[in-house]
């Protein structure tokens, strides 16, 4: 069995679930840490920010109801980079789960991984270059991967070898005596 057999796109209500519980408040810079409200700004033209509760009585703004590929857009904005601890951006965002489904053992009915593939707590939000890193072991900002060690690439490489080699068939020695070079007579 493959993981990629397993292997299921991620709804937007993990991708929410996610960015929440790594979005910063837009007011305070603290950890969301639970569910954000979403304010209008007052100015026209600025989208809505995610806030504490708290926040919000000290802001002269509305709370808004949102669709939830918006409630993503936003949070994007506002959350860091698990990686390298910078801001992500729209459109840059990579969600990669801890541990690897590589790693991970199935259930007993094989229809899915232990810790659930969609648990938000064993996913995180990366920009692309942190998630290349993590992956394939390509450095931020190099043209070619160098090597692969440390990654989960290398790491899924090796665990398959390990399961493999107690599979190999031995090579079978012939039974005759081998054959030496012709030496030169004197």
């Amino acid at each position: 069995m493959r993981v990629s057999d397993l292997r299921k796109p991620l709804p937007d209500g993990v991708k929410y679930a996610v960015l929440a519980r790594q979005a910063v408040c837009w007011l305070c810079e603290e950890p969301l840490a639970g569910s954000p409200v979403f304010c209008a700004m007052t100015v026209i033209h600025d989208p809505p920010r995610a806030l504490h509760d708290s926040c919000i009585e000290y802001s002269f703004r509305d709370p808004v109801k949102l669709k939830i590929k918006n409630k993503i857009a936003i949070l994007t904005e506002q959350c860091k980079c698990q990686g390298c601890g910078f801001r992500l951006h729209k459109g840059k965002v990579r969600f990669d789960h801890r541990p690897p489904l590589e790693q991970r053992k199935l259930n007993r009915a094989k229809t899915d991984f232990i810790p659930k593939q969609h648990n938000p707590l064993f996913i995180d939000a990366l920009d692309i270059e942190c998630h290349q890193f993590r992956t394939t072991g390509r450095k931020p900002g190099a043209l070619k991967t160098v090597t692969t060690l440390g990654s989960d690439v290398h790491i899924a490489a090796k665990l398959r070898r390990m399961l493999r080699r107690g599979k190999k068939p031995k090579r079978k020695w012939p039974k005759r005596a081998l054959k030496s070079r012709p030496f030169r007579k004197r």
